[in-house]
């Protein structure tokens, strides 16, 4: 099964270095074979190959909007994404002892605030997105919301000087209806199937994702004409099989914090750490992120990019975005013997770090109309 993007593993997630694939807009077309879906055209390591498959999982999110791979004849799907933003504020200007939630102004849905050690987490929005979905980020207008929200529900005085960094999505919501705004469409997932046998995952959200891909399994088995039962609903996720969070978490320190990321797959990192202890330094001073997790995210966590690990494997871009930035050169040397860089290849994941993290603050000074 195939899905866009699609990230080729290997059953065992240590066991070789995996392949990533992804599918730029003008690939990931499905081919088809006497009007059959037979496979999909993808890129791979910088390479276009052809993938044959039996059947083809289209799971694109909100980037179907601007792509169909349906065949000709046949109506498209189609989704209208909804644009969320969450900024981080350092947890003393709140104090919180609890995720709580509040009204923003002018806004249907609620919002959340939820401490993260020693910072907050506070969002979401919902407005409509029309930009380009390649990037998507936190305008000046989306963090005065937020910023106004807080202001509004605490006895506290936080500006965009406090954001310490920023995270922006959007929801690929089924446009069924002519709601007016994003907030009045459901949030429900459809799975369908054209005649052709290619097969769609629409809308849905991080919540029911599992749900999701168990729908997405049964209508591919439908399409091979097999009849499984699907075992997401009794396959634990990796690391929590065993997992006994009393245990693992009473003794404090590396070990709680490894165990709270990783579950029973801890003892790989803390391996890292026992082999080399240069890996038990933090990424950045003050935060509780060690060396050896990068490490892990290349080996074992298809980290290709200094970006995967600093906004993606970790929370440092978000949680301390200038920090990271300053740490970019030595996740990248960390990353480089196990992914082959030369030291070219080095200062462009760096440059490209610092890039987007400099596009970050500057949308920060940015109104919506203009990022869009």
């Amino acid at each position: 099964v195939f899905s866009f993007p699609v990230l080729m593993t290997t059953p065992s997630p240590r066991a070789t270095r995996p392949r990533h694939i992804r599918c730029p807009k003008n690939q990931g077309r499905p081919t088809r074979d006497t009007g059959r879906v037979s496979g999909a055209v993808v890129e791979a390591d910088g390479q276009e190959i052809v993938v044959r498959a039996s059947v083809v999982v289209m799971a694109t999110g909100s980037w179907l909007r601007d792509w169909d791979g349906t065949a000709p004849g046949t109506d498209a799907p189609t989704i209208r994404p909804a644009k969320g933003v969450h900024i981080a504020l350092p947890w003393l200007k709140i104090r919180n002892t609890s995720s709580l939630t509040f009204q923003v102004p002018g806004q249907k849905t609620p919002a959340t605030i939820t401490r993260w050690g020693d910072s907050v987490l506070v969002g979401t929005t919902d407005t409509e997105y029309t930009g380009d979905l390649d990037h998507v980020g936190c305008t000046a207008d989306d963090a005065d919301v937020l910023l106004h929200a807080v202001t509004s529900s605490f006895d506290t005085d936080v500006s965009a000087a406090d954001i310490q960094g920023s995270i922006a999505g959007t929801r690929p919501l089924v446009a069924r209806s002519n709601a007016k705004n994003t907030a009045e469409i459901p949030r429900s997932s459809e799975v369908r199937t054209d005649p052709d046998g290619l097969v769609s995952i629409l809308g849905g959200k991080l919540t029911i994702g599992r749900h999701m891909g168990m729908q997405g399994i049964d209508a591919a088995e439908k399409v091979l004409g097999v009849q499984r039962r699907c075992r997401t609903a009794d396959t634990p996720i990796l690391g929590a099989a065993g997992y006994d969070e009393a245990s693992f978490t009473a003794s404090g320190g590396w070990e709680d914090h490894l165990a709270e990321r990783y579950g029973t797959e801890s003892r790989f990192v803390s391996q890292i750490m026992a082999d080399d202890p240069a890996m038990r330094e933090p990424i950045v001073a003050g935060q509780p992120y060690l060396a050896a997790e990068v490490v892990y995210a290349a080996r074992h966590e298809m980290a290709h990019t200094v970006d995967d690990v600093l906004a993606r494997r970790t929370r440092l871009r978000l949680f301390a975005r200038d920090a990271s930035d300053g740490a970019a050169r030595r996740v990248a040397g960390l990353m480089a013997p196990e992914l082959g860089w030369t030291p070219q290849q080095v200062d462009h994941q760096v440059a490209a770090y610092h890039e987007a993290i400099q596009t970050e603050r500057q949308l920060l000074t940015t109104n919506t109309e203009a990022q869009a």
